[in-house]
């Protein structure tokens, strides 16, 4: 059983979109500001001025909380 436990995050930045295989970029519908669910193991932690970010694909996001 997967023991990972979801994690709330706020949006910082979001990126262009996701490109299919056509070339299509598809948006990605969330804003700077939004609150979300990601595995807690998701994504690559970076620190920037002494700030910790987690950079996590979309398709890793697991809820957008209203």
């Amino acid at each position: 059983a997967n023991k990972e436990r979801p994690h709330m995050y706020e949006v910082i930045a979001v990126g262009p979109g996701k490109e299919d295989a056509n070339g299509k970029i598809t948006k990605i519908n969330l804003t700077p500001g939004d609150k979300v669910l990601s595995g807690q193991y998701s994504g690559d932690e970076v620190e920037l001025d002494g700030n910790k970010y987690k950079i996590v694909a979309y398709e890793y996001i697991l809820a957008k909380l209203a």
